[in-house]
């Protein structure tokens, strides 16, 4: 929904990356955060529509959008000093989105996450169907193969789930 909004209004679209070095380690100890994110922004924001910033933060990516850059600069330059981020600059990919804009507003597809799951899978040399499943298949939770792991399974149902934000013409045979 930011991205339509910020398409329709004509807004800034940058990303960044929070520094974490905890990310790839394990943690025995209870952690608790504090989000000082309130003051910092609420210095930012004064009044009018052209002073709206909005955040999208995922873990440790986040979105920016904003009516004009500067601002932008500056939100990127104060949010450095509270938490070492990696500035990423204009929003291209976004967990697994990559993110496209022109004159007439931005597109989003998910290609290079396809073809990563198609490779996962092993069925990147595979031809394309006019329906994404065998009709005539009869599922039954009674008889057939058993998996003996599930765990690649769940993980295939998942990002095919995933998959349907930009492809919906797969949701049926995800379902």
């Amino acid at each position: 929904m930011l991205l339509a909004v910020a398409g329709i209004k004509g807004w800034v679209l940058h990303q960044l990356d929070v520094n974490n070095a905890f990310l790839h380690g394990d943690l025995n100890e209870e952690v608790y955060m504090k989000l000082p994110l309130v003051s910092l922004l609420a210095s930012l924001v004064k009044g009018t529509a052209d002073n709206f910033v909005a955040l999208l933060i995922y873990v440790d990516d986040v979105i920016v959008a904003r009516p004009n850059l500067s601002q932008v600069q500056q939100i990127k330059r104060n949010l450095d000093t509270v938490f070492q981020i990696k500035d990423l600059g204009t929003l291209r990919f976004f967990l697994g989105l990559e993110i496209a804009r022109n004159s007439k507003g931005i597109s989003m597809t998910q290609r290079k996450y396809t073809l990563e799951l198609l490779e996962e899978a092993v069925f990147l040399q595979c031809k394309p169907a006019k329906t994404p499943m065998v009709t005539s298949i009869k599922l039954s939770k009674t008889s057939g193969n058993k998996l003996q792991d599930v765990t690649q399974y769940r993980r295939l149902v998942g990002k095919l789930l995933y998959l349907t934000s930009t492809r919906p013409d797969i949701s049926y045979a995800t379902q």
